[in-house]
């Protein structure tokens, strides 16, 4: 009777024990958590570069048509109050015509003088580019606004945009520079050749606004 009783524990523990083993034999095998070392996406195929694009505002449009050689600039400034945007845009349009006269007389300067001067006495620097700042702060006087747009951001803040163009010709402010200095050069002022180096210098620089 013993025997069978022991018999019996036995062969209930060794069941056991194929069941805890089962048991365990059925759990999961923790995994090691991923180590990217580079994107996740990195072999999905690359996005394709998308183009936009961009639109000329109609005042900027407008900057760069000249009507003989009444030069013409563009402006723009961001402020939350419009007036006030509006008058810095007119500002900065001042300011790039400015800059643009002096480089325009300049070169016109240069092409005259290489044709008539020569190894003649020349004026000093000095008073040369006194002479363009005086014609180029002279000149902006002279100029009215012909395009003016204006844009309500999101943000709260007005955009404004303008185009100034001037409104009489600088070819006598710039001759008459031009004949001073010869005259204080001591040679003679050549009208003819003055006339061609300011169509030359003022074609070169329609050329290069238009390829802006």
């Amino acid at each position: 009777m013993k025997k069978n009783l022991s018999f019996s524990v036995a062969i209930l523990l060794l069941s056991g024990s194929l069941a805890f083993t089962s048991c365990k034999s059925k759990q999961p095998i923790a995994q090691p958590y991923p180590n990217y070392t580079t994107s996740p996406n990195s072999a999905a195929a690359p996005r394709q570069q998308q183009r936009v694009e961009e639109e000329i505002d109609e005042c900027e449009k407008e900057s760069m048509k000249i009507e003989g050689d009444l030069l013409r600039a563009y402006g723009s400034a961001i402020d939350y109050d419009k007036d006030f945007a509006r008058q810095i845009a007119v500002t900065n349009a001042k300011a790039q015509m400015a800059s643009d006269i002096q480089a325009l007389v300049t070169n016109i300067m240069k092409n005259y003088r290489g044709t008539t001067r020569k190894d003649q006495t020349q004026t000093s620097s000095s008073d040369t580019q006194q002479d363009i700042t005086s014609i180029a702060e002279e000149v902006i006087t002279r100029t009215s606004v012909i395009c003016s747009k204006r844009y309500k951001l999101a943000d709260g803040r007005y955009e404004c945009s303008v185009c100034i163009s001037m409104i009489k010709s600088m070819e006598e402010e710039v001759g008459g520079a031009v004949l001073t200095d010869d005259q204080k050069a001591g040679v003679q002022f050549e009208a003819e050749q003055f006339r061609k180096a300011y169509q030359e210098e003022l074609a070169r620089y329609r050329t290069k606004k238009e390829q802006q």
